[in-house]
């Protein structure tokens, strides 16, 4: 499936198999200018910026996770930094050595 965001906390996913958008659970927090990857078949959206109560843009140290077997967000705690317009990438260890680390 690909996701789609934007800013708002509401998800859609596209079920390429059976070739339509579906909805999916709402994010926690939300959100603008954030990064998402996918690590083990589950979402994970970090930072971006949001508007306060105020209406002021803020960013964020949000770190949250969506399991889409079970249409599920969790939150994964606290960035060490507010981050905004930031990218980011699963890393997969490659070696030449027949077990690696």
């Amino acid at each position: 499936m690909g996701f789609a965001q934007g800013y708002t906390r509401r998800v859609i996913a596209y079920d390429t198999k059976a070739n339509k958008f579906v909805k999916c659970t709402n994010m926690k927090e939300r959100r603008m200018h954030h990064a998402a990857t996918v690590i083990n078949n589950k979402l994970y959206v970090t930072g971006g910026r949001f508007l306060n109560v105020h209406d002021v843009i803020e960013d964020s140290d949000c770190f949250e996770c969506y399991d889409p077997k079970t249409d599920v967000w969790t939150s994964k705690g606290s960035l060490p930094y507010k981050l905004f317009d930031h990218g980011s990438l699963s890393l997969i260890c490659v070696s030449n050595r027949p077990n690696p680390p």
